[in-house]
């Protein structure tokens, strides 16, 4: 039984299966997953914004439970917090240039999504 429990546990991690491609360069990173069956895990990402604002675009397919999307800024100022099935398209308040930091956590995530933060001009 124990055996079981680590077996279905390991499955709700995001792993090879998803299909994960990240692209994280200086002002720009986007990040791309699919084939999510109730996953449950988190991923943390260190990005170089040289600005002090952020555009974030969003293209969802979640299908059931959510996935929360954090963008702090190099002072550690949370400037975007939201659940990526809302969709929303939006540029960030005003924050520290430097190095960011971008935060993505599964909650029983199922279907597709991708998004793109990068520097707001």
């Amino acid at each position: 039984m124990l055996l079981l429990a680590v077996v279905a546990g390991c499955a709700n991690e995001v792993g090879p299966e998803n299909e994960r491609v990240v692209i994280n360069v200086p002002d720009r990173f986007s990040y791309s997953i699919n084939n999510l069956d109730e996953i449950s895990d988190s991923e943390r990402f260190e990005w170089e914004n040289t600005g002090t604002r952020a555009e974030i675009e969003i293209l969802q397919g979640i299908s059931q439970g959510a996935a929360l999307l954090s963008v702090q800024d190099a002072a550690g100022t949370i400037l975007y917090r939201d659940d990526i099935a809302d969709g929303n398209d939006t540029v960030t308040e005003e924050g520290v240039a430097g190095t960011w930091i971008i935060e993505v956590g599964f909650d029983g995530t199922s279907g597709a999504f991708s998004f793109i933060v990068s520097k707001d001009d």
